[in-house]
């Protein structure tokens, strides 16, 4: 019921899937939810509930997207996202073991990554995450792998790095509280008039702002549909992980000045300091998802993306 879990229930619909979502609306909407799919109300936390509902479905494949995911609230309460996160997931993996489900795609971040020692930044780049949230995303990864190695598990992990976009449709614009994102801020401050504060104007960069890779919810949803279908062809045990992201950064300012554009108004800028636990720069290396899936993991431009995303706000 999330932005990105709502873009890939009516990604899965459309392509005649028959898909249910487990969602607690914590964060998420039900109205993002398409009405075509099966909604039950359920923390990952309520194992019992969820073992329920994987024996009464049993899906063919899972698609794991659920986690507390605020890089700043995650350095405020780490025990919580520790909890949600790796607790959570581990309730799911339980649950799908007791069903009898054995294929899963895990949504992972760019975060497990930490600092980037070279751009763009590959699968093998050394793990090193800066904050609680990165931290409970590579532990999710090592319980899958060490999951997988002792009962068969195949999954897939996609490490994204950052998520623009939108169908259109305003029901699955993204709608965060507080709103952390780059670009549906940038939008409210297009549409209302409010001042933007911009994080950061002291980096290494060209500009001075952070350089950060986007890659559309609609790609993003391909990719995870590709990788859903391909499950079946991976071995027992076997688990593969890919980097998903355009392979080329924008910077902040570069972001301010696309969405003046686009939206024909002016956004009042406030410069501040960055924030903690964010790094300068980070670029993806897509390589190995193109040569493993045969398609690009970006193919909208940035342009796209805030077109699509100026169309679902302004509705």
């Amino acid at each position: 019921a999330g932005y990105i879990g709502a873009h890939m229930v009516r990604f899965m619909c459309d392509r005649g899937w028959d898909v249910v979502v487990v969602d607690d609306l914590s964060t998420g909407h039900r109205e993002a939810v398409d009405p075509r799919a099966r909604l039950f109300v359920c923390s990952l936390e309520n194992q019992r509930r969820l073992e329920a509902i994987l024996q009464e479905i049993r899906p063919h494949v899972v698609l794991h997207f659920a986690a507390k995911a605020v890089v700043a609230e995650s350095l405020r309460h780490p025990w919580k996202y520790w909890h949600t996160n790796v607790h959570g997931t581990l309730h799911l993996l339980l649950s799908m073991q007791k069903a009898g489900v054995s294929r899963l795609v895990f949504s992972s971040s760019c975060a497990v990554y930490g600092p980037a020692q070279s751009i763009p930044i590959r699968e093998t780049h050394p793990l090193q995450p800066e904050h609680p949230y990165g931290e409970t995303k590579l532990a999710c990864e090592r319980m899958i792998h060490a999951f997988a190695q002792e009962t068969g598990l195949r999954a897939i992990v996609l490490r994204y790095f950052n998520v623009a976009g939108c169908c259109g449709d305003p029901r699955l614009r993204e709608r965060h509280e507080p709103e952390t994102h780059l670009f549906p801020n940038l939008l409210d401050a297009a549409l209302h008039g409010h001042t933007f504060v911009l994080h950061g104007t002291t980096h290494p960069t060209k500009d001075g702002s952070a350089v950060r890779d986007f890659i559309h919810v609609l790609d993003l949803a391909e990719a995870h549909y590709l990788a859903a279908k391909r499950t079946d062809e991976l071995a027992k045990g076997e688990v593969r992980t890919f980097n998903l992201g355009s392979g080329t950064g924008l910077s902040v300012r570069e972001a301010i000045r696309l969405v003046e554009r686009i939206t024909q108004r002016t956004i009042q800028v406030k410069e501040s300091p960055p924030r903690a636990g964010d790094p300068s720069v980070l670029v993806a290396d897509a390589t190995a998802w193109r040569q493993w899936s045969g398609q690009p993991a970006a193919m909208r431009s940035p342009e796209a993306m805030v077109r699509d995303m100026w169309r679902a706000w302004r509705a």
